[in-house]
């Protein structure tokens, strides 16, 4: 199992601005810098190899771009189930992944929660592919970096693919966790953003 994985380490909080860094010797396999625009919201990130090879995520027009191919975001995932919890992702048509939030010690064998993408067909299906477990904030101890865990021989697109779709999942998790902190009580009313907005409601 040692020599089949490789674990990624993001060396900065900001899965967006980071590099990600083979954790056990300490090499560089892939860097992620994110524009934006004079308003502050995300315009392009882009993730580049280290032997060159730059993969996009155009969060304004919501597309991949793979290889030069670009795909339109919304076209590359779907609900599975009602309350399953889990969304379909598929670059290559006859290899969807499944990607599903974890939050079991049993399920993840790591700190307890993360993403896991798993095929959606082929002998691979009871296992994940990759592995994606967030940064954890300690308080009295050592923060915990996020850290991705691919599968050495696998296919640079698909790894590429995965990597994004498991950093676009999580950004977007970020995003409505701290939206359900931005809400607090002003003159007996409960008040909430929304964007650059603040809405109010009756308490």
């Amino acid at each position: 199992m040692a020599t089949y994985w490789l674990d990624l380490t993001f060396q900065s909080p900001d899965l967006l601005n980071t590099a990600l860094i083979d954790g056990h010797r300490h090499t560089l396999h892939y860097t992620l810098r994110t524009t934006k625009s004079l308003l502050g919201f995300r315009r392009i990130t882009t993730i580049t190899a280290a032997g060159g090879q730059e993969y996009l995520i155009d969060w304004g027009k919501r597309n991949f771009t793979i290889g030069g191919v670009q795909r339109r975001i919304p076209d590359l995932k779907e609900n599975v189930g009602f309350f399953s919890g889990r969304r379909k992702w598929n670059w290559n048509d006859n290899k969807p992944f499944h990607i599903k939030w974890h939050d079991s010690k049993s399920q993840l064998q790591a700190r307890g929660l993360g993403w896991k993408a798993i095929p959606q067909f082929g002998q691979d299906q009871t296992h994940a592919r990759v592995i994606f477990t967030p940064y954890k904030h300690e308080y009295f101890s050592r923060n915990v970096e996020a850290t991705i865990r691919v599968p050495k021989t696998q296919d640079a697109s698909e790894r590429a693919f995965l990597i994004m779709a498991l950093v676009y999942t999580e950004t977007l998790r970020q995003d409505a966790k701290r939206r359900k902190k931005k809400v607090w009580y002003m003159g007996g009313h409960m008040v909430y953003s929304v964007g650059h907005f603040l809405i109010t409601g009756g308490a």
